[in-house]
């Protein structure tokens, strides 16, 4: 009878044993289902960062492959118009004093006729859109080279018109 007593308590035992490991497992199931769903929205969340960010890196380096070509066009135009310039070859009536005016810089309005692009053009406080004080100190320097590199050669004209 004992035996007979304990298999009948002992099927309750299993029984318990069983209910308490399948709840822990229950609980076990949700706690992981809700770190999951925290790992997902942290993982949404820094994905849309990264896009976000991607997308305005793209535009960034969009811009500065617009500005570049933009400046090489400006230098090919600076080129053609100031570095092909005809050396008088003396006999010409190419004196000093004789009508020859040396060359200038376009203003923004001609350079618009002659190019209907915004090649080199710049915003009314004369720097690059978004280049603040350093864009503007930087365009500063390089017109003074600018102005300094035509009056050499403004000199170099003189003289040998002069020659």
């Amino acid at each position: 009878k004992k035996g007979g007593a304990g298999a009948g308590g002992g099927g309750h035992e299993v029984q318990n044993e069983y209910n308490r490991q399948r709840e822990h497992l229950e609980r076990s199931v949700e706690s992981l289902k809700r770190k999951i769903g925290k790992d997902v929205d942290l993982h949404n969340t820094d994905h849309a960062r990264l896009i976000r960010e991607n997308v305005a890196l793209t535009k960034e380096i969009n811009e500065l492959r617009r500005e570049s070509k933009d400046l090489d066009l400006q230098g090919a135009n600076m080129e053609r118009m100031y570095g092909g310039l005809p050396m008088p070859m003396g006999g010409g009536g190419s004196k000093p004093g004789t009508g020859v005016i040396a060359p200038t810089p376009p203003t923004n309005a001609s350079s618009r006729r002659s190019k209907p692009s915004s090649v080199g053009m710049r915003s009314a406080s004369g720097a690059n859109p978004g280049g603040g004080m350093d864009g503007v100190m930087r365009d500063l320097e390089e017109q003074s080279k600018t102005i300094l590199s035509l009056e050499d050669r403004i000199e170099s004209l003189r003289g040998m018109m002069g020659a």
